[in-house]
Formats: C-alpha cells, sequence, structure tokens
C-alpha cells in the first residue's frame, strides 16, 4: 500500500511583511519629493509654470516620474497601512483605509501640471495659448470634484489611520500622532512648495511607524498561513470574544465581493463603445473622440471608478493566496502595478479631449499638445507597464485560480485567456469582441468576489487581537489528601 505524501505549500508571509514594510512610506516620500523639486509654485499661474518648464526641463522631467513611480504606489501603500494596523484597530483601520486608498487613487485622475507644461514646452506652445489651455483643464468640474475628493478623503484617511497606529502596541505612539495629523497638514501647508513637501514628508515619517509595526509582527499575526501549514497559536481559547463587535471581517468581505467585477465591467462597456481604434493614428483618434462628446465625458467621469481599479484582481488574490502563494504573488505584483498603471498613463489627455469636444477650446490649440503627451516616455512607460501587468499577470492570476479549485475549472481558464482575446480584439478593431473579453474578466472576477463572501469569517481572515492580554491559564495539582 502507497501513500502520497502531499505536496508542501511556501509560506511566503515572511516575505508580503518585509516588502510591505519597505513600500508603505514611499510613496508619500515621492510626493514631497515632488513638491519640493517643482520649479514654480503651487499657486502659479499656468504663464508661471510655462516659463518655469522652459527654463528648467530637466527638474520638470524628472518630477514627472516621481509623479509617475508614486501613483503606481500609492493605492498598494494605503491598503498596506490598513493592513498593518486592522487587528489592533479593526474600524479604525476600516474607515481609515477606504478614505485613504479612495483619495489615494483619486490623486491619479487629477491632470498633471507638471505633465502639461512639459509637453507645452515640447511643441514650443506660446504662452497665450498655453494660458487657455491649462485654465480650462484646471476648470473642468470633473477635475475640481476629484481635488476636491481626494483632499478630504486622504485627510480623514491618514486621520483614522493614525489613530489606529496610535492604538497599535508595537507602534511608537509619537508615529501614530504624526500620522493622524500630516493628511490635515496637507491642506493646511499647501501655500507653497516647501510647506507642502513638508506636509507630505510628515507622512512619509508617520508611515514608517507602519513599517515598524509590520517587521515585528510574526508572520501568525500578519495573515492567515497557507494551506497545509501549522499556525503556531497552539492557545485552544478563542482569540476574541464571539459577536465581538469590534470584528468587522464580514464587511471588507462584503466591500471587496460587490466591487470585484466593477472596474472591468466598466472597462468592457467604454471599450465597446470606443470610438476610435487602437491601430488609428494619434491624430485619427483624436479627431474621432472629440466628435463624440457623449463618450469624451464618460471616459473623464470613469476616473471615479479608479478606487476599486483592483478590487477584482485582491478578490482572486485572497481565494488563491493560501493554496498557490508563489504563483498568487507573482500574478497579484503584475496585475496591481499593470491596472493601477492603466487609471495612471495619462490624466491630461482625457480632459482635454473632453474640453475640445464641447467647444471649451479648439483643436488646432490642442492637437499638438495631445500629440507631445502621447509621445512622452512616462505615459509611454505607463502604458508599457499596463500592458504588460495587466496581460501576463491576468494570465497567471487565471492559473492561481484554477490551480487553487476555489471555483469551477473553467473560471480560471476563462480568466487566464480574456485578456489574451482582449489583446487581439483591439489589434483588429473588433469591438465586441473586446467587450465579450472584458465581460469574462469582469464575470471571472465577480465570481471571486462570490466565493470570497462564502468564507467564513475565519477563513477570510485572521480575528482582531484581544481588546487586553489574556491571562495565563490556572495550573493546578493533584494534592495528596490530608491525612
Amino acid at each position: 500500500m502507497s501513500t502520497t505524501t502531499p505536496k508542501k505549500v511556501r509560506d511566503l508571509r515572511g516575505g508580503w511583511r518585509r516588502a510591505l514594510a519597505v513600500l508603505v512610506p514611499v510613496p508619500a516620500a515621492l510626493v514631497a519629493a515632488e513638491f519640493a523639486l517643482t520649479p514654480y509654485g503651487l499657486f502659479a499661474s499656468p504663464t508661471e509654470q510655462l516659463a518655469a518648464a522652459s527654463a528648467a526641463p530637466g527638474r520638470v522631467a524628472l518630477v514627472t516620474w516621481l509623479v509617475l513611480a508614486g501613483l503606481l504606489l500609492g493605492i498598494p501603500a494605503a491598503m498596506a497601512a490598513a493592513w498593518a494596523v486592522r487587528r489592533s484597530a479593526p474600524r479604525l483601520a476600516l474607515a481609515g483605509g477606504i478614505l485613504t486608498v479612495v483619495g489615494f487613487a483619486l490623486s491619479i485622475t487629477v491632470p498633471s501640471s507638471e505633465l502639461l507644461a512639459a509637453a507645452a514646452v515640447q511643441r514650443g506652445t506660446d504662452s497665450a495659448t498655453f494660458e487657455r489651455v491649462a485654465t480650462a483643464v484646471a476648470g473642468h468640474p470633473a477635475v475640481g470634484t476629484t481635488t476636491i475628493a481626494f483632499l478630504a478623503a486622504q485627510a480623514i484617511g491618514l486621520l483614522l489611520l493614525g489613530l489606529a497606529l496610535w492604538r497599535t502596541p508595537s507602534a511608537p505612539r509619537w508615529l501614530g500622532a504624526v500620522l493622524a495629523s500630516s493628511g490635515l497638514l496637507h491642506v493646511a501647508l499647501s501655500a507653497s512648495s516647501v510647506t507642502a513637501a513638508a506636509s507630505w514628508a510628515l507622512t512619509a515619517v508617520g508611515l514608517v511607524g507602519v513599517s515598524v509595526v509590520l517587521l515585528r509582527q510574526s508572520d501568525d499575526e500578519f495573515d492567515l498561513p497557507p494551506t497545509g501549514v501549522v499556525h503556531a497559536a497552539t492557545d485552544p481559547r478563542p482569540r476574541h470574544a464571539p459577536g465581538d463587535p469590534r470584528d468587522v471581517r464580514r464587511t471588507w468581505q462584503w466591500l471587496l465581493a460587490l466591487s470585484a467585477p466593477v472596474m472591468a465591467a466598466g472597462i468592457a462597456v467604454l471599450r465597446f463603445t470606443l470610438p476610435f481604434n487602437t491601430l488609428d493614428t494619434p491624430d485619427e483618434a483624436f479627431s474621432k473622440l472629440v466628435a463624440n462628446p457623449t463618450f469624451t465625458s464618460a471616459q473623464v467621469w470613469f476616473g471615479f471608478l479608479t478606487p476599486v481599479v483592483i478590487s477584482g484582481v485582491l478578490a482572486v488574490l485572497w481565494v488563491t493566496r493560501r493554496r498557490v502563494p508563489v504563483l498568487a504573488t507573482v500574478a497579484g505584483v503584475l496585475c496591481v502595478l499593470g491596472y493601477t498603471a492603466l487609471a495612471a498613463a495619462d490624466s491630461v489627455s482625457p480632459v482635454l479631449a473632453d474640453v475640445v469636444a464641447h467647444g471649451g477650446l479648439d483643436t488646432a490649440s490642442v492637437r499638438p499638445i495631445a500629440a507631445a503627451l502621447e509621445a512622452m516616455p512616462q505615459p509611454t512607460t505607463a502604458v508599457t507597464v499596463f500592458v504588460i501587468g495587466h496581460l501576463a499577470g491576468t494570465v497567471l492570476l487565471g492559473i492561481a485560480l484554477w490551480r487553487s479549485r476555489v471555483l469551477p475549472a473553467w473560471v480560471g481558464i476563462a480568466l487566464a485567456v480574456s485578456q489574451p482575446v482582449h489583446l487581439v480584439s483591439a489589434m483588429t478593431g473588433n469591438h465586441p469582441l473586446d467587450l465579450a473579453a472584458w465581460g469574462a474578466t469582469a464575470l471571472c472576477m465577480g465570481l471571486a468576489g462570490a466565493a470570497v463572501l462564502r468564507m467564513s469569517p475565519d477563513e477570510f481572515d485572521l480575528p482582531p487581537a484581544p481588546a487586553q492580554p489574556l491571562a495565563a491559564p490556572a495550573v493546578t495539582a493533584d494534592l495528596p489528601a490530608p491525612g
């Protein structure tokens, strides 16, 4: 009689902890550097922006690279911060994490003045034309709404995350106070680039406290173990009281399940209604865009879905991370960067097209700047990250879903082939096929979200940490009867 030894599942939790500890403060530090290096003030006029960009093109180019890096890393860093403090302050981490993710995600859709100025300098745009273009972009209703929402969400979100960090025993409390105050200081100290840079530097310092928490946690305090790995805790007593009001795991499950298919479904509709083909020249694409004002408006306001840009990816990762951790990790890194890069590639061009489509600017003034934006290395790099990341990542994500066996095999296979089919449809201009491809991605991510919802809270995540340390169990011994 032969026996089969189960294949050992690798435990990557220690690597995840250390990687997230390094990641968490980086985006805020990049934003601080961006403000410090920008050669003009926050409230500089378009004329002053153009003059400064013309005088210091190298600095402006460096700033645009910092902006791109910060945008790509901001959402995962905010999620990691909420993850690190979720057990010590569950409700604060829930509210603060959601608001911070929303704020950081919406910042991706705010048009970059540095990118716009750099494009204008490349094309030799005169000051009067740039004044009209920059004013029209800044005055777009979506831009103002997004900016206000970003400032409010990040300020309140960082306040709550800072309070959660304050309540986390393994973190220095003063770092929690710094983090809690920093989001409000982003608004209060926005008068100049120097003070804005200082406020974001404080955020980076505060987030170092999150890094400390992650580095001090054991793997078993960080996450559930991979399937087949025994949890180190041997205490048989409940780790939290039944019905603990601090336990918000079901709320996290519902949020992840409901948001999982949203972004892919929205992209499916946009790709189906796209008024141009991927292989059209930039001039052809721009002309077709501005002839369709309904689409340009939808494209701009679609940016408000950016907070859920990786929700579907997270849903698949959540149901696969314990069964196929290596594959899930590789797929997750590629997908998080790839899908985020889709939103971060170019926040200026959609607004420009919408302004022209609605008669706010003439095509002759905008087309050269739009063409320059199309050719700039920063947007081109973001598009490359998107194409490679979301194609290769989604294929691996589908394979991970198939190998984990948490859903029928066809779900993983459909997810794996959906984005290669999208690539074929994009190259051939077949919009109905593109709708089917992205629709399949949305369906599979939605089914993964449903699988998340079917988990018990204890299968989904670790429970809240005990509010008070558990007393040591009493030890009794059999004593001889008195004689």
